[in-house]
C-alpha cells in the first residue's frame, strides 16, 4: 500500500483541498494530481462523524469471508469506506454493485454525500 496525495473537489465554490489515498485506489476514487485551492489536506476517513470540517464523500463497502466448511463455518463481514473525490466518480458507483478495493471484491452498500461540520 503506497499512499500519494491527490485532490479532493469540494461541492462548495469550486474548492478543492489536498487528500491522501492508497494508489491502488486512485481509479475508483476519481482521484487526479493537481493544485488545491485550500492549500491544505483533509482528513480521507475521519474516525467519526462528529469531526469537525470536511468529512469528505464516500463509499462503504462490505465483503464476507467464510472460516471453514459444513455446519460449523462462520462467516464474518467486514467493511470498509473510500473517500471519492469528485461527485462525477460517486455518481458513477450504484449501490449493490461490485468494486475492487487493493485487489479485494466488495459489494457498496450506501454512497454517503460530502458533510461540512
Amino acid at each position: 500500500m503506497a499512499l500519494d496525495k491527490f485532490v479532493y473537489e469540494s461541492d462548495v465554490a469550486a474548492t478543492s483541498y489536498f487528500i491522501f489515498l492508497d494508489t491502488d485506489q486512485q481509479t475508483l476514487a476519481g482521484a487526479v494530481k493537481g493544485a488545491s485551492t485550500a492549500g491544505f489536506t483533509i482528513r480521507a476517513n475521519p474516525s467519526s462523524s462528529r469531526v469537525r470540517g470536511l468529512n469528505p464523500r464516500h463509499i462503504i463497502c462490505s465483503r464476507e469471508v467464510t472460516a471453514g466448511t459444513g455446519p460449523g463455518a462462520l462467516t464474518k463481514k467486514y467493511f470498509t469506506r473510500l473517500s471519492i473525490c469528485t461527485q462525477v466518480a460517486l455518481d458513477a458507483i450504484t449501490e449493490g454493485s461490485g468494486v475492487s478495493i487493493n485487489g479485494l471484491n466488495y459489494i457498496v452498500e450506501a454512497k454517503v454525500a460530502e458533510r461540512r461540520r
